[in-house]
């Protein structure tokens, strides 16, 4: 885990968690389904010692109806699953909203099942 200073340059994704005062982001930038209902990692982190709230987001380049998988796992436990098509606009970059204890190893997984598309995944958060 990166703790920047606030005049800090955004320099590209990965799957880490970068900490700016008392926010923290992490970007996974495009990485391609494998046209599998097994997620693939796209984000995974461990946290520093103090709370957060993290806000994230899966988004996908095709309007077609392939199933969407997204998984997010704290401590190896999955605490969110969901699986979704484009057919129900609702559920079509759904926002998970968390909190995330402190010293937590994080890892977000998604996929989509009929096809090689690009994909990303992205948490903002607040650290308290």
């Amino acid at each position: 885990m990166a703790k920047l200073g606030s005049n800090t340059q955004f320099t590209g994704a990965g799957k880490g968690l970068t900490v700016i005062d008392n926010h923290c982001y992490a970007y996974s930038g495009s990485i391609t389904s494998t046209d599998s209902t097994t997620p693939i990692t796209f984000l995974h982190y461990t946290t520093g010692k103090t709370l957060q709230k993290h806000v994230f987001q899966m988004y996908d380049e095709t309007i077609l109806t392939h199933q969407r998988i997204i998984q997010i796992k704290i401590n190896g436990v999955t605490v969110l699953k969901s699986n979704y098509d484009s057919t129900d606009s609702a559920f079509h970059n759904e926002i998970y909203m968390l909190l995330i204890p402190p010293l937590s190893d994080v890892e977000v997984l998604a996929n989509i099942n009929g096809g090689n598309y690009p994909m990303y995944i992205s948490m903002t958060g607040r650290i308290y």
